[in-house]
């Protein structure tokens, strides 16, 4: 499961956003909790691993079409993005992070 972080620190920031972005629907759009969805599925699944990610190559490189970034100045930030996301990512806070995969399996 790759989801965003309803508990990240600027989730109210994406909030606004998707409320004026026209690429979505803010009614239907809804970041998750995944200690909110693991305490409602624990009965039926154990987790094996959940890691919070997303830095500076999550927003500039991954979502660049929702940032309006053109292609060819992304190649140009790629690298040193890449790097700086990779010592981002070992921030021990979930607050941090606007998403998370997680990886369950069926008890």
């Amino acid at each position: 499961m790759y989801e965003p972080n309803r508990q990240y620190l600027m989730e109210p920031i994406r909030k606004l956003w998707y409320r004026f972005d026209r690429f979505f629907e803010a009614e239907t759009e809804r970041a998750l909790s995944h200690d909110e969805i693991f305490s409602l599925a624990c009965h039926q699944f154990a987790a094996i691993e959940c890691t919070y990610l997303g830095g500076g190559a999550y927003f500039l490189i991954f979502n660049s079409l929702i940032f309006r970034i053109p292609l060819g100045i992304k190649m140009s930030f790629v690298r040193p993005l890449f790097f700086l996301e990779e010592v981002y990512n070992r921030l021990p806070w979930k607050y941090c992070f606007p998403s998370f995969i997680a990886q369950w399996q069926r008890k």
